[in-house]
């Protein structure tokens, strides 16, 4: 046995290296940053007629985006630009049809900013980081349990829908949006009841894995994951700050 090995056999790792991998990537806020400024994204994008925060918003959730896929990034761009597009033609050309069609991508400009910054979330936020965050604030079970779940319930949809979609294309089946608008009911039948089974069997599953780990006891667990705020969160903070502060200066107008 060469004197490397043996070194790294008896190595014991230090509370230093446990700290480092239970604690989440330098450039991720802290979930209850995420969950605030997601909060904030929603009630001001929506609730205000202003162009210029909805922007802001945009640009916001698709830098933010870009820090865990900036694939998805790029697609959330190209959306809002589109929508962005067909906002300002129905302006320039106000046609009956432009108009119509620029209301949908006025809104579809604006979802997209809350979109992709839920998408975000889901990405960002792991799980158990969000459990230990949710009980550092004391909130109720009742809230608790219900956020968790979402958060594990969506990446489990998504995997589900590309298992059926993988053994629809094995047994020579296409559900394409192509053979959906052909034969919709056909299509939606293949494709939304295995689908529906899955999740109700994956939700079974993670309801046993939740009780297992103790989620609906009155106590209070003790966590491993290391929960402080960084210069992420300060960043974070000050945009959904700036987004209120937009909101507050422009009203309803829409400049």
């Amino acid at each position: 046995m060469s004197e490397d090995t043996a070194v790294a056999e008896t190595h014991s790792p230090t509370p230093g290296d446990l700290d480092s991998a239970f604690r989440s990537p330098a450039r991720i806020p802290d979930p209850r940053t995420i969950l605030i400024v997601l909060i904030v994204i929603n009630a001001t994008v929506l609730a205000s007629t202003s162009q210029i925060l909805a922007y802001t918003a945009v640009l916001l959730a698709v830098i933010c985006l870009a820090t865990v896929r900036p694939r998805y990034a790029l697609t959330a761009l190209s959306i809002a630009a589109t929508g962005t597009a067909l906002a300002l033609a129905a302006v320039a050309w106000p046609l009956p049809v432009l108009v119509f069609v620029g209301v949908i991508g006025h809104w579809t400009m604006r979802f997209t900013a809350t979109a992709a910054f839920a998408v975000y979330a889901l990405i960002a936020i792991r799980p158990s980081v969000l459990v230990a965050a949710l009980r550092r604030v004391h909130l109720p079970r009742f809230v608790v349990v219900p956020v968790t779940v979402i958060f594990r319930m969506f990446p489990t949809i998504l995997r589900e829908a590309g298992a059926v979609r993988d053994a629809m294309t094995l047994r020579g089946l296409h559900p394409d949006p192509l053979s959906f608008l052909v034969h919709p009911i056909r299509t939606g039948e293949l494709l939304i009841v295995p689908l529906l089974t899955s999740v109700i069997r994956s939700g079974d599953e993670l309801t046993a894995a939740a009780l297992v780990r103790g989620l609906g006891r009155p106590e209070r667990p003790s966590s491993v994951f290391t929960l402080r705020f960084t210069s992420a969160d300060v960043l974070l903070g000050l945009a959904g700050l700036g987004l209120i502060v937009l909101a507050v200066t422009t009203g309803g107008r829409a400049g």
